[in-house]
């Protein structure tokens, strides 16, 4: 029980973090690389492999539809006070960030059919969907880890798209997994089911169709 209650609550104020490098490193790691900046990070990725005008374009309107009014929504329920933080450690506080995830996302996904967008843009909403339905129905029960599904999915696009020179991104969903564990936010299996959700998903759905 204790455990249970350790891993609910961010147990670490900010007054722990001095002195201690290794849970400054960690508290980074995760901020800087959270779903909402490895999603953004994704689309990106494929807008810049696609390298033209049309797929910029469609670029903006994913990220407009699909990553920022789930995070403008993580952001005003925290104003609010009605989640504990950024990161949402409580699991029972993720399910309405989710389920407005998962509408953003077939919001996007929906516009990007109807206008004809690059293949590549519409399999990474596809994955999008897939990987925010299941997390979701995973977190009604038990707490997944949200870092470490968007970092290998992120991990598995670069390799599938640029090739053995992108292996090292790959070392990045170890770390993630670190930083996550560290600040007791995860257990290790939460992390390592949060990477095998991203990179099975991903690859399934990338090697299943047509994506240029």
């Amino acid at each position: 029980m204790s455990v249970q209650v350790t891993l609910e609550a961010n147990v670490y104020p900010q007054a722990e973090l001095i002195g201690r490098w290794d849970l400054r490193l960690a508290r980074w790691i995760s901020d800087l690389l959270c779903p909402p900046v490895v999603a953004a990070v994704c689309i990106l990725v494929a807008a810049a492999y696609l390298a033209t005008p049309v797929a910029w374009k469609w670029a903006a309107l994913f990220l407009g539809l699909a990553v920022v009014p789930p995070t403008l929504y993580v952001i005003w329920l925290l104003h609010r006070g009605e989640v504990s933080d950024f990161h949402l450690c409580v699991r029972h506080e993720r399910i309405k960030p989710m389920l407005v995830t998962v509408a953003a996302a077939l919001s996007a996904w929906g516009m990007l059919i109807v206008g004809s967008a690059p293949r590549l843009l519409v399999a990474l909403a596809t994955v999008g969907i897939v990987m925010a339905v299941i997390t979701l129905v995973i977190t009604l029960r038990w707490k997944i880890s949200g870092h470490t599904t968007a970092i290998s999915s992120l991990a598995m696009l670069c390799c599938i798209l640029i090739g053995p020179a992108a292996a090292p991104i790959a070392l990045s969903v170890p770390l993630v997994a670190w930083a996550r564990v560290r600040l007791h936010r995860h257990t290790l299996a939460q992390t390592l089911a949060g990477a095998a959700l991203g990179t099975l998903t991903s690859l399934a759905f990338y090697l299943a169709r047509p994506i240029r």
